[in-house]
């Protein structure tokens, strides 16, 4: 993609693309005609898929458990005919602290994470990116699963990989599962999407995403998905759109109040990043946030709900296509738009 200045005429068009867009968040389309989707999300696939993540027991990064479930998420990837790759980072060693010495700091261990990434071809060179994190955080003393936490989200990416291997999107899809995202001391919270990010800036990748799709605690068995305030705005309320198309409204609810999760995603926006979505339920168990289900050892299969990963994949193909079809509108007219500029007005907030 050129990054060059864009003709004023071009900036003009965009601007009224892009304000169309905005005008059109409020209005929900009406319902799509009755029958099988033009994707089918098969529920029981993605549940199979995370009672067998959770069946791996804790997946704490750097873990035979976090090895397991990267086999397990690898041998699905490659039933459908796809490469894996396989990026490992090293994590750098922690800093002295204040009365430490800078000797026994350096003898920490060597850590790195391992993130797998799969590749869907599509038309398009620029890529849509869907990604969950897979390993689960360190507890003491309990048998933490982390069924929703971190077995939703890859389960999910799953079977949506299975549904675009057999009908890609426009765009070149990446299927991310990402490793050394839960934090828990001495660990930094976020530091496998830390040290991916650098590394797509530096080999100029980061660019080529014209969307990114974060998917975590997506199998509540009562599921509400509650708005990303920093999420991408046009992007996100495709998803709520979608929801009213497919019959989702009850876990996109069109009043869903607005929230600040962590996740991967947020490493994104700390680089400026702003073509991002997050799907999460940020309540698991109850009304009250955390939840009673949340982080801890209730976090099994027995709280999680094929139902509910079934309505988040839905809605998730739904808006999916709804988005390409708009990017590759904006590419037609506006073929050399640098990509911030085609991404639209940023967030309140966003990256700071």
């Amino acid at each position: 993609m050129v990054c060059g200045p864009m003709p004023s005429g071009r900036r003009l068009l965009l601007a009224l693309l892009l304000a169309a867009g905005l005008a059109c968040a409020g209005k929900v389309p009406p319902p799509a005609p009755s029958g099988e989707p033009r994707r089918p999300f098969r529920a029981e696939r993605s549940w199979d898929d995370l009672r067998a993540l959770a069946a791996i027991g804790p997946r704490v990064s750097g873990s035979e458990g976090a090895e397991r479930a990267r086999a397990y998420l690898r041998g699905e990837l490659e039933k459908l005919g796809l490469e894996v790759q396989e990026t490992l980072l090293e994590v750098p060693r922690p800093k002295a602290s204040e009365g430490t010495a800078e000797d026994e700091a350096a003898a920490e261990p060597p850590r790195s994470v391992v993130h797998l990434l799969a590749v869907i071809p599509g038309a398009l060179p620029d890529v849509v990116l869907l990604a969950a994190s897979y390993d689960s955080e360190p507890k003491e003393g309990i048998e933490y699963v982390a069924a929703n936490a971190s077995g939703s989200g890859p389960a999910l990416v799953l079977e949506l990989a299975r549904a675009l291997a057999a009908d890609p999107l426009p765009y070149t899809t990446w299927l991310a599962f990402i490793d050394g995202d839960t934090g828990g001391a001495p660990v930094e919270n976020r530091i496998g999407s830390k040290l991916w990010v650098r590394k797509l800036a530096a080999d100029g990748d980061l660019e080529r995403i014209r969307l990114a799709v974060f998917f975590r605690q997506v199998a509540d068995a009562d599921l509400l998905i509650h708005r990303d305030l920093y999420s991408h705005r046009i992007y996100r309320e495709a998803f709520w759109r979608a929801a009213a198309r497919v019959g989702g409204e009850t876990a996109f609810p069109p009043d869903a109040d607005f929230t600040t999760p962590s996740g991967s995603h947020v490493s994104f926006l700390e680089v400026g990043m702003r073509r991002v979505v997050a799907i999460v339920d940020v309540i698991y168990g109850g009304t009250e946030f955390p939840g009673a289900w949340s982080g801890g050892a209730e976090d099994t299969p027995e709280h999680c709900s094929a139902e509910s990963l079934g309505t988040v994949g839905r809605v998730s193909l739904e808006a999916l296509d709804e988005l390409t079809r708009m990017l590759e509108k904006v590419d037609r007219l506006v073929p050399s738009a640098p990509p911030e500029e085609v991404q639209g007005p940023a967030p309140e907030g966003a990256g700071e």
